[in-house]
């Protein structure tokens, strides 16, 4: 079994980093324990970020394509979740863009955690937890909704109560379109946004197609 440690033999190359593979591998040492989560939130953020650039550097993973998504998917997620710039539909495509990816993702992580001067976030979870809840409970559903054609304002019915009969009609509460067409949308039930399909950016990252 290889020890967790061996994994700062990986650095990441830029002959115009700035130390920053040493300024990365010292936190990793500092905050990353052995095995397990890191206990604090800049330390996860650490150890999610050596996980994407490991899956590379020594399996060739890219965390949006085929077994990456397995393997770096729920670390990219992770980052994505707290504020990095990750998203699989940009995801450069060739071998050296991912490399410079890799390198300014290491940059971002590192001028993060060092902007904390040491005062680290108590952090109890860990960055697989959402992927736990993605693919060992239930699956939750989309949530759909109709909305106005014309603009995609949301629709409210309205209407009034005769002595027989409910007299009711649409109205788009944006436009004020009446009984205008309406367009089916869908609510992601992970993060709230509104999409064309059942499917959501939130997901693909670690588990859905690209």
């Amino acid at each position: 079994m290889i020890s967790i440690y061996s994994l700062l033999e990986i650095t990441i190359p830029d002959n115009s980093n700035e130390g920053y593979d040493k300024r990365f591998s010292q936190l990793f040492k500092e905050l990353v324990p052995g095995s397990g989560s890191a206990g604090t939130l800049e330390g996860e953020i650490v150890r999610a970020a050596m996980k994407i650039a490991y899956r590379w550097y020594n399996d060739g993973d890219k965390y949006y394509k085929g077994y990456g998504k397995e393997t770096a998917g729920p670390a990219a997620r992770f980052l994505k979740q707290h504020g990095f710039k990750i998203n699989a539909k940009s995801a450069p495509p060739t071998d050296k863009g991912y490399e410079d990816f890799l390198n300014q993702l290491m940059k971002d992580v590192v001028d993060r955690v060092e902007s904390k001067n040491g005062e680290y976030t108590p952090f109890s979870g860990d960055m697989y937890d959402n992927l736990n809840e993605i693919t060992t409970s239930k699956p939750k559903d989309f949530e759909e909704i109709e909305v106005c054609g014309h603009c995609g304002g949301e629709i409210s019915n309205q209407g009034y109560s005769t002595d027989y009969d409910w007299e009711s009609w649409t109205v788009c509460n944006d436009c004020g379109q009446v009984e205008g067409e309406t367009v089916t949308k869908y609510i992601c039930p992970y993060c709230g946004d509104i999409k064309d399909t059942e499917t959501c950016d939130c997901l693909s990252d670690s588990t859905g197609p690209m």
